[in-house]
């Protein structure tokens, strides 16, 4: 227990006491401050560290220097997934009665070249049109026929037979060389690029407000992304719009940034008036 003051209340210095006062809340608020500051500097330092971090990791795949450009940072989670990809269709379902959907859901590297198939199957759609695109489809399904030979017979029937994924691989390589060699031009220069430049561009159409914002880069140049294009050349007004992205398109394309820079609250303007599509693109189901 402390000593009591041997003063009586009335007798006490009150202007020392009141200076004692404020001395001590001067120096509480100083502690409070420099616990203020010191909490500020480590956050600082966390903050930094990870920026740091981020900006000097490696990445699984080349980015092409000559289609890098600030406009494409603006990234959908289908471009951060690079060194991981998904199939063109929903694997929340259940495929497990259907060997390749399966192997597709759980091997990144097969749904890489299916997504690269893609990129010939769907410029081929693009040119034989609405009219052409259920025998495309009967085509396709019916040399799909070849990847049965990948599928393991000698599982026990209990168990959903698994699929080889080198053999899928290899016979999907073939399945696109076949149909690659019905393509010219600009359509073969589009099925040729790099599959993550690919999916970059149909980023940077949705960057530029061309497709909604809520679209996501998944590498299938369905009917919107075709519309996207065709806009987008007719904006440039370089040639005539074709659908389709060439060597000199995929350069001008990463080069355009918008006049005012999207937000989530507005579209972004240009200096022609480009109206987005607000067509979703559709899950790939060949039609």
């Amino acid at each position: 227990m402390g000593r009591r003051s041997s003063k009586p209340f009335w007798a006490k210095d009150y202007k020392k006491a009141a200076y004692n006062r404020q001395y001590y809340r001067r120096k509480k608020a100083e502690q409070r401050l420099s616990g203020i500051i010191g909490v500020a500097i480590i956050f600082g330092g966390i903050f930094a560290l990870s920026h740091s971090n981020g900006s000097h990791s490696s990445k699984s795949f080349p980015v092409t220097p000559s289609l890098v450009h600030p406009a494409a940072a603006e990234s959908s989670s289908g471009l951060e997934a690079f060194g991981h990809y998904n199939p063109d269709f929903d694997c929340s379902v259940d495929h497990s009665k259907d060997s390749i959907a399966t192997l597709l859901c759980e091997n990144s590297n097969a749904a890489k070249h299916e997504l690269i198939f893609d990129q010939t199957y769907y410029a081929l759609r693009q040119i034989v049109g609405k009219a052409g695109w259920k025998t495309l489809k009967q085509q396709v399904v019916s040399d799909d026929g070849a990847l049965k030979a990948c599928i393991d017979t000698s599982t026990p029937m209990e168990e959903a037979p698994k699929a080889d994924p080198d053999c899928y691989i290899s016979k999907m390589a073939e399945i696109t060389d076949k149909y690659k060699t019905r393509l010219s031009g600009a359509p073969l220069e589009e099925a040729n690029r790099d599959i993550n430049e690919h999916i970059k561009l149909q980023q940077q159409l949705i960057n530029l407000g061309y497709m909604p914002a809520g679209s996501v880069a998944d590498g299938v140049y369905g009917e919107s992304t075709r519309a996207a294009i065709i806009k987008w050349q007719k904006n440039t007004g370089y040639h005539t719009p074709t659908g389709f992205l060439s060597d000199d398109d995929a350069l001008k394309l990463m080069a355009s940034t918008p006049v005012v820079q999207a937000t989530s609250k507005s579209e972004p303007e240009y200096t022609s008036s480009v109206t987005p599509t607000n067509e979703k693109e559709s899950s790939k189901s060949f039609l």
